[in-house]
């Protein structure tokens, strides 16, 4: 008998029915047996909870399945109050009746096996209370555990208050699951994004399975009966177990993936063995044989779990990355792990601690994690850091190195207009004066004269060497200081061409500014001196033209076709030296140079540069305004 008589209700709302009840082995008591048991004598007496395996009654010695009944007297609280009795892990089939009416229970008990029905559910029973006692009564069948019985502490109380305590359960029990669903899903995806490393792969799966394992078994309270009900529930107990079993081959992976050379390879073979040959045992054997079995599983758990700790600790004092964070979470996860183990098998009556060491151990791994990406944005900042100095310093070296081109093309312009000049003003000045004093020479000796043939000869040869030198000349300095000279020059240089190789070369432009200011037509003349000369030398053709054009005044553009044998169908120029001085040329000032096949026969060379007048007018403009 338990007197709440004298108790506080609103104080204590909910109460243990923990302690010794009547229990009657091998017998379901029936519903007239049941009155007076306060004043007849208990044939025998058991402490809840419990498993009721050795107990003696009935002058019999209970063994680990068959059948009993349990049953208690309460005094309650004085007044009317709707009351409640939650029962929680009783194996593996009851009933209940409260005042010698049934109320329900789970599964089916009964007498046999093939009568019973075993199902694994927590439920709350509600009935109306009017002060009087109330006699609970259970009759409780076991012939799938190897430990038969109530092993769960009954809740007795204000149904309210009850239906309040497991709200907050399963609320709790969903919240865990919702985090290892968030966390497996997470690090999949991770794993997706960069296979390159698998522990996030491990560390999700690990995550998945315990998922499945608290859906689905006692620890949870069977959160899952609120979305599949309780049918098929040794199934799904099952499928607990499964996930169980293969936490630890995927765990002992996550920590060999981090740290190899803590963690063996061997050790991971012998716990895939282990998980593969426990599943296979609970596919395919009964609830019993598998419960009897499992303290074997529970006890080589253990010392992977010992054994992980003391490579984890190994790992910290080697300084590998984390390995302090993931000890903390892992120790707290296995010690409640072990927990349970020894709560499962009856040894202590301490309840499920798993979802305190999954919380610990996610919550250190988010840690671990946390810290990992923050180490790599400071190592990305850092190198971005560097990274945007070097390519500062990168700008400088080719802006430096554009100048000193520049400077360099400069120079060996005004290298080229001086010799220009010394050629013009020196050179070709002297040979027209010795050309003249020939001319002189030649008047004054008489024309039959052996040596004044000889004179005209000479005077010939000068006046051609003349020629040679005043076109070395300007060819050396063709574009003239004065604006709009350089297109009067490639027509020059055309007319040379042609007067040269006897192939007609045509020059045309098309230039709207009278003058071309550009400063660029140097380097255009020169691509058109080597275009033309490869033309004559490499295309054989029979005809050469030469275009100048104004492109909107936002750049010029030269052209140079020619009807040779053209490019070879497939094949690029390969790029002598010839096109490799015009491809710098064209580099030094910005431009485009291209090299294509006309088509119709033939090669076409542009080259297309800024118009610098025009950006000179722009930048102006942008300063004025």
């Amino acid at each position: 008998m338990l007197d709440l008589s004298a108790s506080d209700l609103e104080r204590n709302p909910v109460v243990a029915l923990d302690g010794q009840w009547e229990f009657a082995w091998s017998r379901f008591v029936g519903q007239q047996e049941s009155v007076g048991i306060g004043a007849s004598s208990p044939e025998s007496l058991i402490t809840l909870p419990s498993a009721w395996s050795g107990l003696a009654a009935n002058g019999l010695e209970a063994a680990a399945t068959g059948f009993a009944t349990y049953r208690l007297l309460v005094l309650p609280w004085p007044g009317e109050h709707r009351l409640a009795l939650r029962v929680f892990k009783v194996n593996s089939a009851y009933r209940l009746y409260v005042n010698g009416r049934l109320l329900g229970g789970s599964g089916i008990a009964g007498t046999r096996p093939e009568e019973e029905t075993p199902d694994f559910s927590v439920k709350l029973f509600e009935f109306p209370s009017d002060g009087r006692p109330i006699e609970i009564m259970l009759h409780v069948s076991n012939f799938s555990y190897s430990d038969g019985g109530i092993t769960s502490p009954l809740l007795f109380g204000q149904a309210s208050a009850l239906q309040a305590l497991q709200a907050r359960k399963w609320g709790v029990a969903l919240f865990f699951a919702g985090a290892l669903l968030v966390m497996g899903v997470y690090h999949i995806a991770l794993y997706c994004f960069r296979p390159q490393s698998s522990s996030p792969l491990h560390l999700g799966l690990y995550c998945l399975l315990w998922l499945g394992n608290q859906l689905f078994s006692s620890s949870s309270d069977w959160v899952s009966g609120l979305f599949w009900g309780a049918s098929g529930s040794v199934v799904l107990e099952k499928i607990a177990f499964i996930c169980l079993m293969l936490t630890v081959p995927i765990g002992y992976q996550f920590f060999r993936s981090l740290y190899p050379f803590e963690f063996p390879k061997n050790i991971r073979h012998y716990c895939s063995f282990m998980a593969v040959l426990f599943v296979v045992l609970t596919v395919f054997s009964p609830m019993l044989l598998l419960t009897e079995l499992l303290p074997v599983y529970y006890i080589s758990a253990s010392i992977m779990i010992c054994y992980c700790v003391y490579k984890l600790i190994l790992a910290c004092a080697r300084q590998r990355d984390n390995a302090r964070l993931l000890l903390a979470g892992f120790v707290i996860l296995g010690l409640a792990g072990i927990n349970d183990m020894l709560d499962e098998t009856g040894y202590i009556q301490t309840g499920s601690q798993i979802q305190v060491g999954l919380f610990f151990f996610l919550l250190f791994q988010a840690l671990a994690l946390s810290r990992r990406f923050s180490l790599a944005f400071s190592t990305v900042e850092t190198l971005s850091t560097q990274l945007e100095g070097k390519n500062i310093a990168l700008e400088r070296e080719v802006a430096e190195r554009a100048r000193l081109q520049h400077e360099v093309v400069s120079i060996s312009d005004d290298e080229r207009r001086r010799l220009s000049h010394n050629l013009h003003d020196g050179l070709c000045q002297q040979l027209t004066g010795a050309r003249l004093r020939c001319s002189v020479l030649e008047h004054r000796i008489p024309s039959e004269d052996t040596i004044a043939r000889e004179v005209r000869q000479l005077s010939s040869l000068i006046d051609d060497t003349v020629g040679h030198a005043y076109d070395l000349s300007r060819g050396l300095w063709p574009v003239e200081h004065r604006a709009g000279s350089g297109a009067s020059s490639l027509e020059e240089l055309a007319l040379r061409f042609s007067e040269s190789s006897g192939i007609p070369i045509t020059f045309r432009q098309d230039l709207p500014c009278a003058q071309c200011k550009n400063e660029h037509m140097t380097q255009l003349y020169r691509i058109a001196q080597e275009g033309i000369a490869n033309a004559i030398k490499h295309a054989a053709p029979s005809r050469v033209d030469v275009f100048l054009e104004c492109l909107d005044l936002r750049g010029v553009r030269l052209t140079i076709r020619d009807d040779g044998c053209g490019i070879a169908p497939g094949n690029k120029p390969r790029g002598g030296l010839g096109l490799k001085i015009m491809a710098h040329r064209a580099g030094v000032v910005g431009g485009d140079l291209r090299i294509d096949d006309a088509g119709d026969g033939g090669t076409i060379v542009t080259c297309t540069v800024a118009c610098t007048a025009a950006e000179k007018s722009e930048s102006t403009q942008e300063s004025a305004g």
